[in-house]
C-alpha cells in the first residue's frame, strides 16, 4: 500500500470556537479504506486541519468523527449527492451529516490528482484538508514539497501552496542555505516519505519512483548568499520559478525611540545600525536597574528583545538559519496577540508603557508591573519575567539611562512642555522637562 505523507498544520492567531467533536480522515488508497489520521486545530480558530499524500491514480476521502471504518455505526460526513464535487476547477464544498436532505448515503469525496508531470519531471504532491465545523465548509488546498540541495538534501519539509484553485501558481515561505561547497546544488521538488519513530515524525528523501526535478529554468540560477527565510514561488503555467526573495521582518521603536520585538524566524542584527536590539540578561535587587545585552549577530526564532534608536526609526531585519539559544534572557516574545497575567507561577510579569495623567504622557516608558486584571501582549512583541521574590517594585529600567530621550539636548524643542508632575509649563527654567513625550533638559 501507498505510504501517506501526514503532517499536523500549524496555524496562526483565531479565537476559539472548537467543537467538541472529533474529525478524522478516512482514505481509500489502492482500494483499501483506512483512517489516516486526526485533524487538528491547533490556532483554536474552529478550523480542522490535515496533510495528506497525494497518490499516483485518483483518490477518495471521507471525514469521520470516529478513529475507525465503520460504515454503519460512524458519522460519516460528505458531500451533497447532487454536487458539487471536489475537482481541478472546485476546491471547496459543502459538507452533509447523516439525515441531512440530500446526503450522499454511498458517496465519498474523490480528489482528481492533476497532472503536473511533464517528461522525467514527478514531483511530490500533497493537499491540506481544512474543515469549518460551524458553516460546514470543506476546502482543498494543493501543495508541493520542497527540499534545499545545499551541502546534501535538506531533510526539513516545505511546503509551497496554490495560491489559489486552478492558477497552478504555488507560492510559500522556505528555509534556504547558501551553497559553500562550490557545487551549484540549487533547489529541488523532491519527494518526501514521512514515518513515525518513538512516537515522532521523520522524513526521508526518496530517491525512488519520484526523483528530484527542477523547472525549465535550473534550480542552479538560484543559489542563494545567505542562510535565511525565503519567499519561493512556482509557476506550472509556464513551467518557471520566479527567484526566492529573503523574508525580513520590520522592527519599529515608534515615537519612544523604544519597543520590544519577537520573530517566528530567526534574524540576523549584523550590520544593522539605526535600530539597536538588546536582550535583558540580569536584574540589580537593590537599584532596580536592569542590564541590557545588545545583539550584533543571529538570534534564534522566538527570542524576545528590547530594540531601540531614534524616535520613529525602523529597520527591516533579515532572516537566517540558527538554532543556539540566548542564555540568560529575561524576555519572553510571543508570535501571537497573548494575554499574561500578573503572577505565572513563581514570576511577576512587567510590559514595557508609559503612565498617563489627564491624557498626557507625563513618565518615561519603563516595565511597568501588569494589572492585577492582566493585559494583552500584542503579536510580534514581548514582555519582562522578573521572580515574584524580587519584584516588590511597581516597575524597573536600565541603569542611569535617560529613556528614549536625549538628555544632553540644550535648545528648545518645539511642543508643549510638562515638568515631571505633568504640569504645563510656559518657561522653562532649568532641570527637566516632557516635550513631545520625550525628556528634554533645559540648562
Amino acid at each position: 500500500m501507498k505510504k501517506l505523507l501526514l503532517f499536523l498544520l500549524v496555524l496562526a492567531g483565531g479565537v476559539n470556537t472548537a467543537s467538541a467533536t472529533d474529525y478524522y480522515v478516512g482514505a481509500e488508497i489502492n482500494s483499501s479504506w483506512s483512517i489516516q489520521g486526526k485533524m487538528t486545530d491547533t490556532d483554536e480558530d474552529g478550523t480542522y486541519s490535515f496533510i495528506i499524500d497525494l497518490p499516483t491514480a485518483n483518490m477518495y476521502f471521507t471525514l469521520w468523527t470516529a478513529d475507525n471504518i465503520n460504515w454503519t455505526n460512524n458519522t460519516v460526513l460528505r458531500p451533497s449527492s447532487s454536487g458539487p464535487w471536489i475537482s481541478n476547477s472546485v476546491h471547496e464544498i459543502t459538507m452533509l451529516e447523516p439525515g441531512d436532505d440530500g446526503y450522499a448515503d454511498n458517496g465519498s469525496i474523490c480528489y482528481p490528482v492533476a497532472d503536473l508531470n511533464e517528461g522525467n519531471k514527478n514531483f511530490a504532491r500533497a493537499i491540506r484538508i481544512d474543515y469549518t465545523p460551524s458553516t460546514r465548509k470543506l476546502n482543498v488546498t494543493r501543495l508541493i514539497v520542497v527540499a534545499s540541495g545545499y551541502n546534501g538534501w535538506s531533510t526539513t519539509t516545505n511546503y509551497i501552496e496554490e495560491t489559489s484553485c486552478g492558477s497552478k501558481i504555488y507560492e510559500g515561505k522556505v528555509t534556504l542555505e547558501k551553497d559553500t561547497d562550490g557545487k551549484d546544488d540549487g533547489f529541488k521538488f523532491v519527494y518526501i516519505n514521512a514515518y513515525e519513530e518513538s512516537g515522532n515524525l521523520k522524513v526521508n528523501v526518496d530517491w525512488g519512483a519520484k526523483n528530484g526535478a527542477s523547472l525549465s529554468n535550473t534550480a542552479s540560477n538560484f543559489d542563494v548568499d545567505v542562510d535565511g527565510v525565503y519567499n519561493l514561488t512556482a509557476n506550472f503555467n509556464n513551467w518557471e520559478w520566479v527567484e526566492p526573495v529573503l523574508v525580513t521582518v520590520p522592527a519599529s521603536v515608534g515615537t519612544y525611540g523604544m519597543a520590544t520585538l519577537c520573530s517566528e524566524y530567526a534574524l540576523d542584527f549584523t550590520g544593522i545600525g539605526n535600530v539597536k536590539a538588546y536582550t535583558i540578561t540580569s536584574l540589580n535587587k537593590a537599584t532596580g536597574d536592569l542590564t541590557k545585552n545588545q545583539v550584533t549577530g543571529k538570534v534564534p526564532a522566538n527570542t524576545g528583545l528590547y530594540i531601540e534608536g531614534e524616535a520613529g526609526q525602523s529597520a527591516n531585519i533579515p532572516t537566517t538559519i540558527y538554532t543556539t539559544p540566548v542564555a540568560s534572557n529575561m524576555l519572553v516574545g510571543v508570535t501571537e496577540s497573548t494575554n499574561i497575567n500578573q503572577i505565572d507561577g513563581t514570576f511577576t510579569n512587567y510590559i514595557l508603557t508609559v503612565n498617563k495623567a489627564g491624557g498626557v504622557d507625563v513618565a518615561e516608558p519603563k516595565f511597568f508591573k501588569v494589572n492585577t486584571a492582566g493585559n494583552t501582549v500584542l503579536a510580534n512583541k514581548a514582555y519582562l519575567q522578573i521572580p515574584t521574590a524580587i519584584a516588590a517594585r511597581e516597575y524597573f529600567w536600565f541603569e542611569d539611562e535617560a529613556t528614549g530621550i536625549n538628555a544632553a539636548k540644550v535648545s528648545q524643542p518645539a511642543g508643549e512642555i510638562f515638568d515631571l508632575q505633568g504640569r504645563r509649563v510656559a518657561q522653562p527654567t532649568k532641570g527637566l522637562y516632557i516635550v513631545n513625550g520625550k525628556k528634554y533638559l533645559a540648562k
